[in-house]
């Protein structure tokens, strides 16, 4: 009986896998088509890559690793303009 229920719990875990590597998959390749789109990086790319996170938030749909990638890059990339702005002078101006 023990036999037949850990069978039954790893092709429940088995299936939930696939579900999960099909999901991503299928993630992996938006990312890939609004790349090729846009051109990777481009202001297109990244306005399709905000757009995409914002549908997937107004769905509830988790984020994956690359959204989560994306906002943490534009996070970064954004700090170090104001950083340099600041190191420039321009502290004084309105530029939050």
């Amino acid at each position: 009986m023990a036999d037949i229920c850990e069978e039954i719990l790893m092709r429940e875990l088995i299936d939930e896998l696939k579900k999960l590597n099909d999901t991503l998959d299928a993630d992996s390749i938006e990312v890939q088509q609004i790349s090729k789109k846009y051109g990777f990086g481009s202001v297109g790319w990244q306005n399709a890559m905000i757009a995409r996170i914002k549908r997937k938030l107004s769905n509830n749909e988790p984020l994956t690793g690359i959204d989560t990638s994306f906002i943490e890059t534009q996070r970064m990339h954004n700090k170090a303009l104001y950083d340099e702005l600041k190191a420039m002078g321009a502290e004084g101006m309105n530029i939050n």
